[in-house]
């Protein structure tokens, strides 16, 4: 079942060294499942991306603390990706943390999309600033209403004070 999932499910002892994962993590590093068992994310993820993975798996365990956060991960073929990886520890019957177990999603072209929407919305803005901005400095009054009701949509300042303030809702 756990190979056929979009997710990266993987599993780390106390010492950080992969115990068990499936077929989709195997792929990312390019390794037999096989080769990956008792490696670290050193082994794994080029350095500019440890500082993060390694938190977050102390967090779980040391502190026996979840976690749930964005990781990027700049693998060892430079490919960067961003993941949703949500992190849980694993414990013995005593109750020690013996481990953890961790579901990664790959959310990178959503980060894409967000961040090309939040560009859109920032030029937009500046678009209707520039615009309003040249129509508030116009000799001559503008007055748009809205087809067919004729409802008043913009009125620049020349035309509010040639109509009267009150023109626009």
């Amino acid at each position: 079942v756990l190979d056929n999932i979009a997710a990266f499910v993987f599993m780390k002892d106390s010492s950080y060294r992969y115990t068990d994962l499936n077929r989709k993590v195997a792929e990312l590093f390019g390794a037999a499942r096989e080769q990956m068992v008792g490696k670290t994310a050193r082994d794994c993820f080029a350095p500019e991306s440890l500082e993060q993975i390694m938190k977050s798996d102390r967090d779980v365990i040391e502190r026996s603390e979840k976690t749930a956060r964005e990781e990027t991960g700049l693998t060892g073929g430079g490919d960067t990706r961003t993941y949703w990886a949500v992190k849980l520890p694993l414990f013995d019957s005593r109750g020690k943390t013996t481990g953890l177990v961790g579901i990664s999603t790959d959310i990178t072209e959503r980060k894409s999309v967000e961040k090309a929407l939040a560009e859109s919305e920032a030029s937009l803005r500046r678009q209707i600033e520039l615009f309003n901005t040249l129509l508030d400095n116009l000799n001559s009054g503008v007055f748009m209403v809205e087809a067919p009701s004729g409802k008043p949509i913009i009125a620049n300042k020349t035309a509010q004070l040639l109509l009267g303030r009150g023109i626009l809702p």
